[in-house]
């Protein structure tokens, strides 16, 4: 049996590209840089999956990021924390889609748009439903002729398999009772992270680590949530409190490990006070971001 191709071996690289008008704030932030970064991602989501990459975790994170300064390497190159600024900023500017972000994935609708086209002849096409955002009227118009419209075409009735797109939402009773359901789902397993102790927490990590990290590990805590669909009943804060202290992360303040121990003790004293239920910090190897 021949080996499933999942990537592509060619892109359409259409002109002007460089030159949309997205790509403004990026050039006047980052300069040629920015421009270089994108293309290079472009390149390893082509080249990988096809249509995305994931982007989640540490690991994922830093395979991505050292990946991309191997392609843009030279005497003007980003550096590591650069590239990855730069892809948030491609992210908050509207070329890798905010909603799949959030789920640990960069991609785009161009982008799989291109992937598309382009694997319209193959016989068989395995895409995850979950991060594809093309709808099914949009697939129509490039082809009719795809395994990934056949897949999507033969299960019309299953809503969490169908793309995205706002055109294959149905609108139903039954839909808005789902969604009411779902929006108080969420609102139930937000609601641990709303602990009244949560600003007076994250007050004294950021004492004792310092603001860009806690604000790392509140993006972490949020992606990892975010991945497990809400389902998530740790509190935030004490959370990440212990993710910080397992993970070794040190201070600018240069702070004692002692001390550095009394406040973790402070914090969870606190909890047990405050009659918190929590549930315990995740394994390291659930910790996906």
């Amino acid at each position: 049996m021949a080996e499933f191709k999942y990537g592509l071996d060619y892109y359409s690289h259409y002109i002007g590209m460089t030159k949309d008008s997205k790509l403004r704030p990026i050039r006047k932030k980052f300069g040629s840089a920015g421009v270089d970064v994108w293309l290079a991602v472009l390149d390893l989501i082509y080249s990988d999956k096809g249509y995305y990459i994931p982007y989640g975790n540490e690991n994922e994170i830093d395979n991505v990021t050292w990946s991309v300064s191997d392609y843009v390497k030279g005497k003007y190159a980003p550096d590591v924390a650069a590239v990855e600024e730069i892809i948030e900023s491609l992210v908050a500017c509207g070329l890798f889609s905010g909603d799949l972000f959030k789920l640990g994935i960069l991609s785009s609708k161009r982008i799989q748009l291109q992937y598309y086209a382009s694997t319209v002849e193959r016989k068989a096409v395995e895409v995850i439903p979950e991060y594809w955002i093309v709808s099914l009227d949009e697939m129509k118009k490039l082809s009719e002729r795809s395994s990934i419209l056949r897949f999507f075409s033969n299960q019309p009735n299953i809503g969490d398999k169908q793309p995205i797109g706002e055109d294959n939402r149905p609108n139903t009773e039954q839909s808005k009772v789902n969604k009411s359901k779902a929006k108080k789902s969420e609102l139930s397993a937000d609601a641990p992270a709303a602990s009244p102790l949560a600003p007076v927490v994250k007050e004294q990590l950021i004492e004792m680590y310092g603001s860009e990290n806690v604000a790392d590990y509140e993006r972490r805590f949020d992606n990892w949530r975010a991945k497990k669909g809400g389902n998530i009943r740790a509190d935030k804060y004490r959370t990440i409190a212990e993710w910080l202290k397992q993970d070794g992360v040190t201070k600018p303040c240069g702070n004692s490990s002692f001390v550095m121990e009394k406040v973790m003790d402070n914090i969870r004293r606190g909890y047990r006070d405050g009659k918190e239920r929590l549930m315990p910090p995740a394994p390291e190897d659930n910790k996906e971001v």
